[in-house]
Formats: C-alpha cells, structure tokens, sequence
C-alpha cells in the first residue's frame, strides 16, 4: 500500500493534464484555454516540478493513478 502523495493541483494545471491526455498539442492547449504557449509550457513546467516527473505522459499516468484528474 503505497501513500498518497500531497500534490496540489491548480484549475488550470488539471485543465493542460485533462488536454494533454486528449492528445492535444501545447498549441492546441493554449487556443483552447485563451493562453499563450509560454503559458502552457511555464504550467506544464510547475506540474512536473510538483509530482517529481520529466514529461507529459508521466505526469498523465501520475494524475490518473493518483485521481488528480
């Protein structure tokens, strides 16, 4: 039994990972949520920092696992 860690997630943070696990591109995140890419790739920075994982698809698998998302 493992614990759960004490990840924070911000709205928008869940809202590139929900994006992301739909496949979309940083572009296609930013047009959708009314961002500029700098945004996108800053958030998508934070969230990695936050569970400890180098790319996108680890941050997914992190969120679905531990029901951020």
């Amino acid at each position: 039994w493992r614990k759960q860690p004490n990840i924070k997630l911000t709205r928008t943070e869940k809202e590139i990972l929900l994006l992301s696990r739909q496949g979309l591109t940083m572009k296609e995140i930013a047009e959708r949520s009314s961002v500029t890419i700098h945004a996108v790739k800053f958030c998508r920075g934070k969230i990695f920092d936050k569970m400890h994982v180098t790319n996108i698809s680890e941050a997914i698998a992190c969120a679905a696992n531990y029901r951020l998302i």
